[in-house]
């Protein structure tokens, strides 16, 4: 899975240890392998970080424990679409 994975907040200067509206280091167990994962554009470029990936995690790093850290490659295509009038947070 990838534990982080964003764009560019809008105003904010926010370290990659937050999660957000613009994505972040969301941990979430569910972006990996066939996933469909829609981030709004807030700047110019978007500004794409993709990192930390990990082998296995729980929900989220609620405990501070983290998940099983891992090396990958990982292959990925990005589209710019319209931004859904009832989007403001991932999807």
């Amino acid at each position: 899975m990838i534990g982080f994975i964003g764009v560019s907040p809008e105003r904010e200067r926010l370290g990659n240890n937050w999660a957000g509206y613009w994505g972040g280091n969301m941990d979430v167990q569910e972006v990996t392998s066939g996933a469909t994962l829609m981030l709004g554009v807030n700047v110019s470029g978007a500004l794409l970080h993709v990192g930390d990936m990990h082998a296995i995690q729980g929900d989220g790093e609620i405990c501070s424990s983290g998940g099983i850290e891992a090396s990958g490659t990982v292959r990925m295509r990005v589209e710019v679409a319209a931004r859904p009038s009832s989007m403001f947070w991932p999807r």
